[in-house]
């Protein structure tokens, strides 16, 4: 049958994800969500179903999936409500996965949208992404990953060491510019 837009429908699915969710049965829990998402664009429980979906999702070690749903809230920018949250998931799973497309679809980021513990690991991100993006001329790679590697401060030894080599392979990069377009270097 239709489902209405909004309304208790939204709602009383959410809370039932939600007691499934406590329970660790992330799987029935995603599929309250998932109809939620797919059925209910515009009802007002849609941003937390997307959200709660692509953590249930990431639960079940499910990381392609998940980055896919936690992609779309951060798309949407700072205004969906979980935005930040969205953010500190697709860094974890980019630890899973090795894999940095993500950055790719982020848009209008603000320090400030990330918790202070959380930024120095994105500018070392942000850092490689742009480094390795091929689609970038030369010049744009270096001058952009420069620009956050620099911000990677001293109080998160882990990413301000790595971010050092990759600047510096930066710096090798703009002197010998055959080397980086050859991929002579590879993720850490």
């Amino acid at each position: 049958g239709a489902i209405r837009l909004g309304g208790k429908g939204g709602r009383s699915l959410v809370v039932a994800g939600g007691k499934l969710y406590t329970k660790g049965n992330y799987s029935a829990a995603s599929l309250k969500y998932f109809r939620v998402v797919k059925q209910m664009s515009g009802s007002r429980w849609h941003a937390t179903a997307e959200f709660q979906l692509a953590k249930s999702l990431y639960r079940m070690r499910l990381f392609r999936s998940a980055q896919h749903y936690f992609t779309n809230i951060i798309q949407v920018g700072s205004s969906h409500r979980h935005y930040r949250s969205a953010i500190v998931y697709l860094m974890r799973i980019s630890r899973q996965l090795k894999d940095l497309s993500f950055l790719g679809k982020l848009r209008r980021f603000r320090p400030s949208d990330l918790p202070r513990n959380q930024r120095d690991e994105l500018f070392y991100l942000l850092g490689r992404y742009y480094f390795q993006n091929r689609r970038l001329s030369m010049d744009k790679r270096l001058s952009a990953s420069l620009s956050v590697l620099r911000r990677v401060t001293r109080r998160s030894p882990l990413f301000y060491a790595r971010a050092q080599y990759v600047m510096g392979a930066v710096y090798t990069a703009a002197a010998r510019p055959g080397l980086a377009e050859a991929g002579r270097y590879r993720n850490q």
